[in-house]
């Protein structure tokens, strides 16, 4: 993406003009969030079904989340996970029948 910056100072010696920059475009930021990586399926504001890890390791459940504000490759949870807990993001629509699976 290409995006036109206007500076309220001047440029310090030998800084070219037309030099290219690469630069992070923070447009809010969120404080006390307990987040996850996006999901393929994540939109932000949407509840959903993911499968998170049981204490055992060799299983999951299906539990209800809560999304909040997304970023490109996180999302906020508003409810349904606590720090710590995890869960798989990757496409499990296969499974979208099943409330629980076993992990080999």
């Amino acid at each position: 993406m290409t995006v036109d910056v206007v500076l309220d100072y001047a440029l310090p010696p030998g800084i070219d003009l037309e030099q290219a920059v690469d630069a992070t475009i923070a447009v809010g930021e969120l404080t006390n969030v307990v987040y996850v990586g996006r999901p393929v399926f994540g939109p932000s504001n949407s509840r959903v079904m993911l499968f998170k890890l049981e204490p055992d390791g060799h299983s999951a459940k299906k539990v209800p989340v809560q999304f909040g504000a997304a970023s490109v490759n996180l999302i906020d949870i508003k409810s349904g996970l606590q720090p710590g807990d995890k869960v798989m993001v990757s496409d499990m629509s296969r499974y979208d029948r099943v409330a629980a699976i076993l992990l080999r």
